[in-house]
């Protein structure tokens, strides 16, 4: 057989493989549309329910917890895992527990604190992550500029007022800024919340304080 020939043989199973892997990738690509159409609300609240049913959230007591009225913060943190607080937004009829730390526990049930943030009434950012359910943060792309947002904790109540919103890439430093100058609020969720897949754009709300009750 001439080389030529060879080449040609080789260039068709070459273009026959090419055509197989693109009618396979529509077909999927297909099959998981519908899915995501049909059953998406479905699925997105069975992996919720197998979370809440398969995770403990206590690890340990909050009774050392004191927020020193003259420093401006915390003498001991929440432990790790554990509710100190709710997260209130009539606006869009959010009312769910804070636990401290953004793990997969803490997120299955309410909002979680990243760790690498202030704590409300400390100054600086403060960050709550909630997964785009009902429940939790589903509505939160409906918050408008000037709602306002009330933090319960255990050591005292942060009232906020949303002066900006964003959708921005999860990777995007800028769009969670983590400052000590000024008390500010991040409120964010995987977007379009839609979407039972995963999604690198993240919705944000932020809001400066307003109203502290410690």
């Amino acid at each position: 057989m001439s080389t030529k020939s060879k080449k040609r043989r080789l260039l068709t199973k070459v273009k026959a493989i090419i055509s197989s892997l693109i009618i396979a990738f529509f077909y999927s690509a297909t099959i998981i549309f519908i899915i995501s159409l049909f059953f998406g609300n479905i699925i997105k609240k069975g992996l919720n329910m197998m979370n809440t049913l398969s995770l403990n959230l206590e690890y340990g007591t909050n009774e050392k917890v004191h927020f020193d009225q003259v420093e401006k913060r915390l003498t001991s943190h929440p432990s790790w895992g554990s509710e100190f607080g709710r997260i209130i937004i009539p606006s869009i009829m959010v009312n769910i527990p804070i636990y401290h730390g953004d793990d997969t526990p803490q997120l299955a049930k309410g909002a979680g604190h990243y760790a690498g943030s202030k704590f409300p009434g400390e100054g600086g950012s403060i960050v709550l992550a909630a997964h785009n359910s009902h429940g939790l943060f589903y509505t939160l792309p409906q918050i408008k500029i000037g709602d306002h947002v009330k933090i319960e904790t255990i050591y005292g109540n942060y009232e906020y007022e949303v002066f900006h919103t964003a959708i921005a890439d999860y990777r995007n430093e800028d769009a969670f800024p983590i400052q000590n100058e000024k008390e500010m609020l991040i409120l964010y969720t995987c977007y379009p919340v839609d979407n039972i897949w995963y999604v690198n754009d993240r919705f944000i709300a932020y809001a400066k304080l307003v109203g502290d009750h410690s």
